[in-house]
């Protein structure tokens, strides 16, 4: 049996790692999770599907009930866009004021699921994100699916956070930082229906 336990570094932990004189640790809650699918703050079942432009970003808040360490995160085509499409995708904090990742993935004319890596791989505390994704480069955007959510609440009331809506973007390219307060053309699905899988 161990005589006392001593707290250690909690960098990049919501909970603290605790370790014994004699080497054993343990944690004041779970550590995370391997794998997992964010929900939108208005649950629904996946609906439809959403085209985007490289002019033009969808943005949708996903709740993260458990921590991961996210090596990758898949989202699903349900109709194919042209040959040359490139698609991104970019996490922010809740402030948006952080981007946490941003990455490309040439999904040409596929359909069906697709995977994208994130390296390195980042550590997510449980709770609220903005998932951007727009298209990147290419003639038309793939058809991605979306999650289905009451479009009543979408918008936040002044000086709050929408919790979805459409991102003017340039070129193709994802902002440093997003202000979540200034999402237009609410009350339409755009949240992105994705899976994200981490370090097991």
């Amino acid at each position: 049996m161990p005589n006392f336990w001593y707290p250690r570094s909690t960098t990049g932990r919501t909970f603290p790692l605790w370790e014994s004189n004699l080497g054993e640790r343990k944690y004041s809650g779970v550590e995370r999770i391997s794998a997992l699918m964010p929900f939108p703050s208005s649950f629904s079942n996946a609906i439809g599907s959403n085209t985007v432009t490289a002019t033009s970003a969808n943005v949708g808040q996903l709740i993260f009930p458990c921590p991961i360490d996210v090596l990758s995160f898949s989202y699903n085509i349900g109709g194919a866009g042209n040959a040359d499409s490139v698609m991104r995708f970019s996490l922010y904090t809740v402030d948006g004021a952080t981007q946490i990742f941003n990455v490309t993935d040439a999904s040409a004319a596929a359909t069906g699921v697709r995977t994208v890596s994130i390296s390195p791989n980042q550590y997510l505390a449980a709770g609220p994100y903005y998932m951007l994704y727009c298209l990147s480069s290419g003639t038309t955007a793939p058809a991605i699916s979306i999650h289905g959510t009451n479009g009543a609440f979408a918008t936040g009331a002044s000086g709050q956070p929408d919790l979805e809506g459409v991102l003017t973007v340039s070129g193709g390219a994802a902002p440093a930082t997003i202000d979540p307060t200034a999402l237009t053309t609410p009350g339409s699905e755009r949240t992105l229906w994705c899976r994200f899988d981490g370090v097991v």
